[in-house]
């Protein structure tokens, strides 16, 4: 194989991969909020598991009347 030939970077070029560069980070900064909004409403739906059921309401014990 043959190596590559190192050639000095262009304006052009060197715009182009900072083009690339941005296009990566913002495709990782969309994966990040992606991942952060799956924890929120995991976290959100764990909450709602862990409360109690407020529509089933417990019976209080009645205390005999002193008549």
């Amino acid at each position: 194989m043959k190596p590559k030939k190192l050639i000095p970077p262009t304006k052009d070029q060197s715009i182009k991969s900072d083009k690339e560069r941005i296009k990566e980070l913002e495709a990782e900064i969309a994966r990040l909020k992606y991942e952060m909004s799956f924890y929120d409403d995991f976290m959100k739906e764990m909450r709602e598991i862990a409360k109690p059921n407020r529509a089933v309401k417990k019976k209080h014990k009645q205390l005999p009347s002193k008549d």
